[in-house]
């Protein structure tokens, strides 16, 4: 969602946001990162810089490859 006067759209859509893809090369979405290779040293790397909350949102496949 783009519209800027939407709380819960500008505020996702400033913070960082993690990719898990094999295949992707470049995210569209702005503060995006890719994940790739290994998913559970890439995950760490990123728990381990940031301060706060990881969420996953829409993927049960990754959530289960995390637990």
């Amino acid at each position: 969602m783009t519209d800027p006067t939407d709380p819960i759209a500008s505020r996702l859509n400033s913070l960082p946001k993690y990719v898990a893809s094999q295949s992707l090369g470049t995210p569209s979405w702005v503060n995006t990162t890719v994940l790739s290779g290994d998913l559970a040293k890439e995950v760490t790397a990123v728990k381990e810089r940031t301060e706060g909350e990881l969420q996953v949102h829409g993927s049960g496949a990754l959530a289960q490859s995390l637990l």
